[in-house]
């Protein structure tokens, strides 16, 4: 039981810090994507 909540904690922490790193990427290309477009 212990070992489940174990592995369960830890799919759920991996799942956090990919969601937080994807929302940082998607929010780089959105200023990417504004900076290429005030320039051109």
């Amino acid at each position: 039981m212990l070992n489940a909540r174990f592995l369960l904690s830890q799919f759920l922490l991996l799942r956090y810090t990919n969601s937080f790193y994807w929302n940082m990427l998607r929010c780089s290309f959105t200023i990417i994507e504004f900076s290429l477009g005030v320039s051109f």
